[in-house]
């Protein structure tokens, strides 16, 4: 940053380290840093989605308010995947279930596909494991047990270390044959 300020996806990863050594007063002043800087250059480059994208995942993560600075990422860098996935997990700690499931399936549509924008590197489990598990966890609030159950199974193929979603998954299968007898 000293030969290059105005870096700002090294701003972002700045915030990144900052965070991660737990010093968070100087993690957020390199994110809104950045995202002062994407404002103002009005770059549309990808990388540079990256201080949005590190200060709304930290804010979602801490359950602080992130939607101003989700709405701004995506309005500015639309195809920015990983904001898609904030958002998503943002709108589940608002309890808004349906929202949240539109912007999984959305992603998951990405799965598996060759053309996708490589100019960042996405998490992997948002196209698999952990958007499956995140799909579950909506439609199990919604009380749609038998889709929770799919989503939860899916997860689990995806992830078999993880013996959480197979336990989920039958949780959910169990409700919805309960449900089932009980109508």
């Amino acid at each position: 940053l000293a030969d290059q300020p105005g870096n700002i996806w090294n701003r972002a990863h700045l915030g990144l380290v900052y965070a991660t050594l737990g010093r968070t007063r100087e993690a957020v002043g390199a994110w809104r840093r950045g995202i002062r800087d994407v404002q103002r250059s009005r770059t549309t480059h990808l990388v540079n989605s990256a201080a949005h994208a590190g200060y709304a995942g930290w804010l979602v993560a801490q359950g602080k308010p992130a939607g101003r600075v989700i709405a701004d990422g995506l309005r500015r860098f639309p195809n920015n995947l990983e904001l898609q996935w904030i958002r998503a997990r943002w709108l589940m700690t608002r309890h808004r279930w349906r929202d949240a499931i539109g912007v999984l399936e959305a992603l998951l549509q990405h799965r598996g596909k060759r053309g996708l924008d490589r100019r960042l590197p996405y998490p992997a489990g948002i196209f698999g494991a952990d958007a499956f598990e995140a799909l579950g966890t909506c439609h199990f609030k919604r009380r749609e047990y038998a889709a929770a159950a799919r989503c939860y199974a899916r997860a689990y193929r995806n992830a078999p270390g993880k013996t959480e979603f197979r336990v989920k998954a039958e949780l959910a299968r169990s409700m919805a044959r309960r449900r089932t007898l009980t109508s």
